[in-house]
């Protein structure tokens, strides 16, 4: 792993149907140079990391996402993974933006 990356702001969130059940969508954010870094696992049948170059892009990459990705567990249907999954990456680009 870079030197770099490890001294980059970083912001994880997680979610789940019960508290401490597992994990529905699972995301960690980082500032880099040239915007943000999003890696979600949990809600996706493999992780995916997304590149943004502003916080504006962070919902339509999410989008992008294609649907066979999500998945419906008895953790959580797919669609409300893709949801909950859009409104994390939406607060950590937000709170990643702040500084």
């Amino acid at each position: 792993m870079p030197a770099a990356a490890l001294r980059q702001h970083v912001v994880f969130r997680r979610i789940s149907q019960a508290p401490q059940g597992r994990s529905g969508a699972l995301l960690i954010g980082r500032a880099t140079e040239t915007g943000y870094v999003l890696a979600i696992t949990a809600a996706t049948d493999r992780p995916i990391l997304i590149g943004l170059g502003s916080p504006g892009a962070t919902q339509p990459a999410v989008n992008g996402i294609p649907q066979q990705r999500w998945y419906t567990d008895p953790h959580g249907e797919a669609d409300w993974r893709q949801h909950v999954t859009t409104l994390l990456a939406q607060d950590i680009i937000a709170e990643l933006a702040k500084d």
